[in-house]
């Protein structure tokens, strides 16, 4: 595992000693910062300050208990929202130091009621507040990698009315392994 990270370090350092440091502002990037929400985008709206904004959904197939003698399967569909507003605190050549407030909305609908019988359709919602610590790496002129880490309040809304809604303080973290990416046009 160690060999693989220090190739890893050494491509990146070999492949970017051409970019020179750039402002960005009135920029478009293409690409994401979480993975809860990969399709989306960077705007920097000033040197200093950016606009993230993506979205994400994943189907999966379950039993429709719904009716309870008909066992057929039904699609259903999750569904992020992550919006953060990313600011500058260093900014060097190729690396940008930034912090991250941001929102990260979850939809997941799921069944709920007694284990046998009728059960009914509903929707855990989730909203994850975040202050994230990260930097910004630019490989060439286009193309930036980006890692963080920091902390999240996470409100969950289970789907079922009658179980109260509950909060979560956790860490938040992108490592080698979901590493967010940005193209710049």
């Amino acid at each position: 595992m160690r060999r693989v990270v220090w190739m890893v370090m050494l491509i990146l350092v070999l492949a970017a000693p051409a970019v020179r440091a750039a402002d960005y502002a009135g920029r478009l990037g293409l690409g994401y910062f979480s993975t809860d929400a990969p399709i989306g985008f960077r705007y920097w709206i000033s040197s200093r300050i950016g606009l993230d904004a993506g979205v994400g959904f994943n189907s999966r197939d379950e039993l429709n208990e719904a009716t309870a003698d008909l066992r057929d399967e039904v699609a259903l569909t999750d569904f992020s929202v992550d919006v953060g507003i990313p600011v500058n605190l260093i900014m060097r050549t190729r690396t940008n130091f930034f912090f991250r407030p941001g929102l990260l909305w979850t939809s997941r609908p799921e069944f709920y009621g007694p284990s046998t019988g009728l059960r009914i359709r509903g929707k855990e919602k989730t909203m994850d507040f975040s202050g994230t610590l990260g930097v910004e790496f630019w490989l060439w002129d286009h193309l930036s990698l980006s890692v963080g880490h920091g902390v999240s309040y996470v409100l969950t809304t289970p789907a079922d009315p009658d179980v109260e809604s509950h909060y979560q303080l956790t860490h938040r973290a992108l490592t080698l392994s979901n590493v967010g990416f940005h193209f710049y046009f």
